[in-house]
């Protein structure tokens, strides 16, 4: 079975060797896992970080997340990314479909 618990090196995701250095790195570098955050005025806010595990239990695992929030409540899991870049990508384009997203959602 391949590793599930990954830290970053260099905005690049390493396997673990356990579940201590995984939790210590976790837990000591928050800013390091974040990609990006984009805050509107209408209390909307997308989040894309480094989740650290591999969600998927899958070889090639998606590691990053973006979601969407409206007054800090969880709205939806828009796409998930195996690398950095991708997910600096996937950050970006669900900004710019924000008002798509702001229609279908009821205030």
């Amino acid at each position: 079975m391949n590793n599930l618990k990954y830290k970053l090196k260099n905005k690049i995701p390493v396997p673990c060797e356990n579940a201590i250095e995984w939790a210590l790195w976790f837990t000591y570098n928050f800013e390091e896992r974040i990609v990006g955050i984009y805050e509107d005025d209408d209390n909307y806010k997308i989040s894309t970080v480094f989740l650290g595990y591999n969600i998927n239990f899958i070889e090639n695992p998606k590691l990053f997340e973006t979601a969407v929030f409206k007054d800090d409540i969880f709205i939806e899991i828009m796409q998930r990314y195996r690398t950095w870049e991708e997910a600096e990508i996937g950050h970006e384009k669900t900004i710019k479909s924000l008002p798509e997203i702001k229609e279908i959602v009821w205030d």
